[in-house]
């Protein structure tokens, strides 16, 4: 990815371990001040603050030594609204009779894009019907399709084009990401759930 800059690097933990410094200076190589960024794997449900920290690297001087040390950084998460109702829609809904969620979500799209399309076919019959004089003119319903479609924006320029595949390309990905992350924190509970079982059980068995 010759066309991107590597802003920094992430790790799975409760803590900053010294692992984690050894990667930070490989990281160097490739930025001078290269971001990491910690997730806790066990964040408190009543947390109101998302499970992660973030730091960066900064050079002190320890017993007339240079060393290099992680500094917590503050960050504020900026997010889409698209992203936020998505987010929030895929973690209350759940599958029904084995479909997925998106699934039932796009099935819905489908049907009304199809219903929207049928309707705009009527009324492009009609005006076609008007304008042959197949059927007699009527001003008062040819003033509100022509209101409908002021509304409407430009859609054969390619600005427009451009714009509506990105937001449909970032919508599909937050619909993706949401689902394996809903997905991962399940698969996290059954885990949890056969551990549980296990250790009563007195069995050695666990699941990671």
């Amino acid at each position: 990815f010759k066309d991107r800059d590597l802003l920094g690097w992430y790790s799975v933990g409760l803590e900053v371990v010294e692992m984690d410094m050894a990667i930070h200076r490989e990281m160097t190589k490739y930025n001078e001040s290269p971001f990491f960024l910690l997730m806790n794997p066990n964040p408190d449900e009543e947390a109101k603050d998302l499970p992660i920290s973030l730091y960066e690297s900064e050079m002190h001087v320890i017993n007339d030594t240079p060393t290099m040390l992680f500094v917590t950084c503050e960050f504020q998460l900026q997010t889409m609204q698209m992203e936020r109702i998505t987010m929030e829609r895929v973690a209350k809904e759940k599958a029904h009779e084995g479909e997925a969620t998106l699934d039932l979500h796009m099935n819905t799209v489908s049907s009304s894009l199809k219903t929207l399309s049928s309707r705009a076919s009527a009324l492009v019959q009609y005006l076609e019907a008007t304008k042959n004089g197949t059927v007699p003119t009527d001003y008062r319903l040819l003033r509100q399709v022509a209101s409908v479609c002021n509304q409407l924006p430009a859609v054969d320029t390619d600005e427009l084009s451009g714009e509506f595949v990105g937001d449909y390309n970032d919508t599909l990905m937050v619909n993706y990401l949401a689902s394996i992350t809903k997905g991962t924190n399940e698969l996290n509970d059954l885990a949890e759930k056969f551990n549980m079982i296990s250790t009563q059980r007195g069995g050695h068995h666990r699941l990671a």
